[in-house]
């Protein structure tokens, strides 16, 4: 099922939604320019169609319809679903109201919806709708059958519906059945928080230094005279001699030491779910002994 809609839902909404029928693309395209023209937005429009059997949904008419509720406003969100009723309420559809519209998609037909608080904008999207050949109310029950009129059921013939027996002669029996339907649906499943924590740790580093020490080497005189007019105690002789050596000096500087890359990916994997299905069977309960006849048997000749 392909989708475009406002948000319809929520409580309130089932009396103001009107949902209409068309069984030609080209009409309900030109209902749902008739209705963005006169002023509904796109949160109040809404489109549904199927997968009907044999036959695709076509993407470029779906294309154009976006894009022509998208005039009023942004453009309108769409999804697909396996789920058609479930749709259908999302619509803000009434559930008695949701079997003959579901019937209706899967035979091909486009729902539109229009959502109008107000009296007389719903009376103005009923007649843009009527006048574009749209099926509503009573008339979608009865085009499903060829000849048939739409008319106001009664309480007693809305009751004989809800149990699968028409008027007439002949009475039908319909038996349901429950199907898995699997849907998915994205979930937090946690997050994970990731920060910068400083660590504190000592480090020993060894460094090699110099230092400059006095070095005094006594030899013994010649014991020779000396020239001149030498005289002891009369020359006080003084030498000064710097001596160096090396300090370390520690310092810090912030380097970088690792650049860590985020990213997310997306792993698939295969879960096995299943469900008790139930389906009803026909069980017939002849204890006067009728006759009944069954498909496949032969017509009885009477001489």
């Amino acid at each position: 099922m392909d989708l475009n809609r406002g948000d319809v839902r929520g409580a309130g909404t089932e009396l103001s939604t009107i949902a209409a029928v068309f069984d030609d693309h080209k009409k309900a395209e030109k209902a749902i320019g008739e209705l963005t023209r006169a002023g509904f937005r796109d949160q109040q429009l809404g489109v549904a169609v199927c997968d009907s059997e044999g036959k695709e949904i076509d993407k470029d008419w779906v294309g154009r319809v976006r894009k022509m509720m998208g005039e009023a406003g942004e453009e309108p969100s769409g999804y697909s679903s396996m789920d058609t009723s479930q749709t259908l309420r999302n619509m803000g559809l009434e559930e008695q109201s949701i079997p003959e519209l579901e019937r209706a998609m899967d035979e091909g037909d486009i729902l539109v919806t229009v959502r109008a608080i107000n009296p007389a904008r719903r009376d103005e999207a009923r007649a843009i709708l009527d006048k574009a050949d749209a099926k509503m109310g009573p008339q979608i029950a009865s085009a499903r059958i060829p000849g048939a009129v739409a008319t106001t059921p009664s309480r007693e013939e809305l009751r004989g519906r809800e149990a699968g027996l028409p008027s007439g002669s002949e009475r039908n029996i319909r038996l349901f059945g429950e199907v898995l339907r699997v849907h998915k649906e994205g979930v937090p499943k946690g997050e994970v928080r990731m920060h910068k924590e400083v660590i504190t740790e000592h480090q020993k580093v060894d460094v090699p230094v110099e230092r400059e020490e006095l070095v005094i080497e006594r030899r013994p005189g010649s014991r020779q005279p000396v020239a001149g007019s030498a005289q002891v105690g009369k020359d006080n002789e003084e030498i000064r001699i710097p001596v160096s050596e090396e300090k370390v000096r520690v310092e810090k500087k912030p380097v970088v030491n690792e650049e860590v890359r985020v990213s997310k990916r997306k792993i698939e994997e295969v879960e096995h779910v299943g469900g008790d299905v139930r389906h009803e069977e026909l069980r017939v309960d002849n204890k006067e002994n009728v006759d009944i006849k069954k498909p496949g048997d032969k017509d009885k000749k009477v001489a």
